[in-house]
């Protein structure tokens, strides 16, 4: 769900050279931060086991680092952190630069512009969003930011994932009820951060009856979206020329497979089955388990799944360089 709003992947997503291998993205996009969430949780629970009453959290994964590799190892684990930040930041400024080119200078200053003049552009506006970004970095330290941050994601998340999902999958959806639904859902899903006690609080699981309110606020989008629909049924000849531009260039229509709809509803529903268990469980218990046989398996699910990303990192890597030295030829 996070997918749809996040630079990184829509830009990887866009970027295909067919829709085909944008499905494939979106799948792999799936899994990759699954995987992420999970590995994530995990050392962050076997840190609070190792190393319990520690104040700075967030050194949780270099102490974990540190005490389980040699000198070499820490310094090639802090090596790929640093790089994994690098391509995150890269990535980012890319973005943001694309859509001030793409969606005010293309758009208002010059409409004219070809491919050569918006890449000139971009090429100008990256490190002055760079050096924005420096001037805003000393505020990251105050808490508000970082409850400001995580708001806006939550109120992005829940008014523009039912956007793209049913304008993929839905006949009905309209471009007022893109716009409106858009609008309505993020006004009430802000009330609803509000509610739950601000964006601190939503981050760590507040919400009402004990339903998170990122799933609330996604629920109430979809059926936001759904009625505004209905009410204005679709009219092609209603369309804005920006939104009809897209599809004029077009020389043939691709048809989505309902295979997506079950592979993301899914894994909606497993994540609501384990809230509702977690929720209604008496006893507390650690996942994934840390001793005995489960800690044993755990374990082998992290060695697992280290060799395979090291696997996949490697494979990209070689690819990457055979498209570059394709290139020059």
């Amino acid at each position: 769900l996070w997918i749809p709003i996040d630079l990184g992947f829509m830009q990887r997503m866009l970027a295909a050279r067919d829709p085909k291998d944008s499905r494939r993205a979106t799948l792999g996009f799936l899994v990759i931060v699954t995987l992420w969430a999970c590995i994530m949780v995990g050392m962050g629970v076997m840190g609070g086991q190792l190393f319990p009453g520690v104040k700075v959290t967030d050194t949780v994964i270099l102490l974990i680092a540190n005490s389980a590799m040699p000198g070499i190892g820490m310094a090639i684990f802090v090596t790929a952190i640093t790089a994994a930040v690098m391509s995150t930041v890269s990535t980012y400024l890319n973005a943001t630069a694309a859509i001030i080119t793409k969606n005010i200078y293309k758009r208002f200053i010059n409409k004219d512009a070809d491919d050569k003049q918006m890449i000139k552009v971009i090429r100008i506006m990256i490190p002055i969003v760079a050096v924005a970004a420096l001037c805003f970095a000393p505020s990251v330290r105050n808490a508000g930011v970082f409850a400001t941050a995580i708001t806006a994601q939550i109120v992005l998340c829940a008014a523009v994932t039912p956007m793209i999902l049913l304008s993929t999958y839905w006949k009905r959806m309209t471009e007022s009820a893109a716009f409106w639904g858009c609008l309505i859902s993020g006004v009430v899903t802000l009330a609803l951060v509000f509610y739950s006690g601000g964006g601190n609080a939503v981050f760590f699981g507040a919400g009402i009856a004990g339903i998170p309110a990122i799933f609330i606020g996604l629920a109430l989008g979809f059926v936001i979206y759904l009625i505004l629909s209905w009410i204005k049924p679709y009219n092609a000849d209603s369309i804005g020329p920006v939104f009809r531009e897209l599809f004029d260039k077009k020389d043939t229509s691709v048809r989505v497979p309902k295979t997506d709809l079950l592979i993301i509803g899914g894994g909606i529903v497993l994540l609501l089955i384990a809230i509702l268990v977690k929720t209604n469980s008496e006893t507390a218990k650690a996942w994934p388990p840390l001793s005995g046989f489960g800690g044993r398996v755990t374990d082998l699910v992290f060695y697992i799944l280290a060799v395979g990303l090291t696997l996949i990192s490697i494979y990209i890597l070689v690819r990457t360089i055979s498209w570059v030295k394709s290139l020059k030829k």
